[in-house]
């Protein structure tokens, strides 16, 4: 029997079923049906998401950002159990949701008294040299260059960010509270990567201009707002480039694969839209 499976049993009590909840990519997070409570199970994490939720966790909660508690964790391969919360965000309250936003805001202000005094461990965030030969029009080659500058800002370390704040990682805990899981990519970046990821699909430039605004008027000194939104919509064009090439790599589920061919059809117009303006 796997350790994770042992050390269920307090919690839970015997597991009734594990069933594989949808999900991108990366190794995949389980739904635990128990005889006493549900959890979500996640096997072969990586390092930044386990001292998450092993050591800082406990802060964001008392500061009142919802994350999933941590019930158990283990070795070989790294696993965590974690609390189960039941709701997932509404379509409605997709993309400028006036609670992920302050949440953010919150998030944002906090990380950097959380992380910054000791080593922690962090996703690196950076461009990829395989995204240039990406058969896309225009060329990711050609505004990698033209925007170099811009990239270095987004990939540097100004401060941290959760890394992938898409719809489905976004839960209603059962008391309604708006609470953000799925912490692998937690590393140092611009917030502006999490910002752009909040916006589904790809948003135009009066969405990033709005939520720009929004989080501005909670967080002045992430802007200006015209920056700011430049720097999401580049954000944005990055994020697609590497779901593309994850896809490309074989790195996806199939609940993965089901949205590239839409993104690869329409990335090319909306960049030459969005970008093409900046």
């Amino acid at each position: 029997m796997q350790e994770w499976s042992r050390r269920m049993a307090p919690y839970l009590g015997h597991p009734v079923s594990l069933t594989r909840l949808n999900n991108a990519g990366g190794p995949g997070a389980f739904y635990v049906h128990g005889s006493r409570e549900d959890a979500v199970l996640k096997l072969g994490i990586e390092a930044p998401e386990e001292a998450f939720y092993r050591e800082a966790s406990g802060s964001l909660q008392a500061a009142g950002l919802r994350v999933p508690a941590l019930l158990a964790s283990g070795d070989n391969p790294r696993w965590v159990l974690l609390e189960y919360l039941p709701g997932s965000l509404p379509r409605k309250r997709w993309g400028r949701d006036p609670a992920a936003i302050r949440y953010l805001a919150r998030w944002h202000a906090l990380a950097p008294m959380i992380f910054d005094a000791g080593v922690f461990p962090s996703y690196k965030f950076r461009w990829d040299d395989n995204l240039i030969s990406l058969d896309l029009d225009p060329s990711p080659g050609v505004l990698v260059g033209r925007f170099s500058d811009e990239l270095h800002e987004i990939f540097s370390s100004v401060g941290w960010v959760h890394g992938d704040t898409n719809v489905t990682n976004w839960r209603i805990a059962p008391d309604g509270a708006l609470a953000l899981t799925d912490w692998a990519r937690l590393g140092r970046a611009h917030p502006a990567i999490d910002l752009a990821i909040l916006q589904p699909g790809l948003p135009d430039w009066d969405a990033l201009n709005d939520l720009a605004d929004a989080y501005c008027a909670l967080r002045p000194q992430a802007g200006p707002a015209r920056r700011l939104a430049r720097l999401m919509a580049l954000a944005k064009w990055w994020s697609a480039l590497d779901f593309l090439d994850m896809g490309r790599q074989g790195k996806l589920t199939a609940d993965g694969q089901a949205g590239l061919s839409m993104l690869a059809e329409r990335l090319p117009e909306w960049t030459q839209a969005t970008l093409g303006r900046l």
